[in-house]
């Protein structure tokens, strides 16, 4: 237990260093948490996916994994703005996509209202034109599905 919390807390704290500003690390922490969440529950997903043989989503998903592990490294690295783009980006357009073939069989067009929050919660204010370009792109795909 104690090496799945280190680990967790490893992943939660990558990117802020000594000379991250106090007042970004909260932001920091966030997207890296999210990173997390969505990984833990994109796991079940992959072996459903999986034992349906549903490959197209599957391999969308994959690549969603992949962008978003980029989005974790370029967070590491220091390049906070592109990763925080990049994640949600990412995680608004599967919801979307997930949305678009499921169709209305699964509200899965709900998860982009959570998304909107997280592009929210996720940017600094002195970056409000980045956090409005997500939430809108966030919003403008919940208003089209």
């Amino acid at each position: 237990m104690k090496t799945i919390k280190m680990m967790m807390t490893w992943f939660i704290e990558s990117g802020i260093t000594e000379q991250t500003h106090e007042s970004d690390i909260k932001y920091l922490r966030f997207l890296n948490a999210t990173l997390l969440l969505f990984v833990a529950a994109q796991l079940p997903v992959l072996w459903l996916l999986m034992a349906l043989e549903l490959w197209t989503p599957l391999l969308v998903n994959l690549a969603a994994l992949g962008l978003c592990g980029l989005g974790f490294v370029l967070n590491r690295r220091g390049s906070h703005l592109p990763a925080k783009v990049l994640v949600l980006s990412v995680l608004i357009a599967n919801s979307a996509y997930f949305a678009l073939i499921m169709g209305s069989s699964a509200p899965a067009h709900l998860w982009l209202v959570p998304m909107t929050v997280l592009g929210v919660l996720v940017f600094k204010p002195s970056e409000r034109f980045q956090m409005a370009a997500v939430v809108g792109f966030s919003l403008l795909c919940f208003i089209g599905l």
